[in-house]
């Protein structure tokens, strides 16, 4: 996964905070249906929850606006 940003404070509060920011995508990724995930609209689905839960922690821990953060990008993804 990863997290598109243009602003480099983003970027420095995404490493700062990257152990809550990789729990709370490992747990949202674990609630997954399998069947769903098979679907793009699943794996759209799961972008947006991963983007919304990471602009939720980065506004409440490093004050930054969750339109800062832009996109979730799946680089690999392999289901098992």
């Amino acid at each position: 996964i990863e997290i598109m940003t243009r602003k480099q404070t983003v970027s420095d509060a995404l490493t700062l905070h990257e152990p809550m920011i990789r729990n709370e995508i490992l747990r949202i990724i674990g609630e997954q249906e399998f069947d769903r995930l098979r679907t793009n609209d699943g794996r759209l689905g799961l972008q947006q929850a991963l983007l919304k839960q990471i602009g939720l922690i980065l506004s409440r821990e490093a004050n930054v606006k969750p339109e800062d953060v832009e996109a979730v990008l799946f680089t690999n993804f392999v289901m098992q």
